[in-house]
């Protein structure tokens, strides 16, 4: 069970959970974490269209992508290969 909801962040740390909310639904383990990825909206049809993303009413649901874990509980993981940081997100993201 998580203390709290994910948030997610885009520099200068503007927390994006709260224009796309459902963003704060993304199951992950109860640590600290900073994950590469992308935030995509996809539209009636399944198709991402970053287009909707600007609509303040989107018609279909917004997902994100992560690619590969930046840190983990405080511990830079860049310098780690980038199959490991991405072993490390599956692990960390179920």
């Amino acid at each position: 069970m998580l203390a709290h909801p994910p948030a997610v962040h885009f520099p200068p740390n503007n927390d994006l959970t709260k224009r796309f909310p459902e963003l704060g639904l993304i199951s992950v383990r109860d640590e600290s974490a900073t994950i590469d990825g992308e935030i995509v909206a996809i539209d009636e049809e399944g198709v991402p269209c970053f287009d909707e993303l600007r609509k303040t009413r989107r018609s279909g649901a917004v997902v994100f992508y992560g690619f590969y874990l930046l840190t983990l509980n405080g511990k830079d993981l860049r310098g780690l290969p980038l199959l490991k940081r991405k072993a490390l997100l599956n692990i960390f993201a179920r």
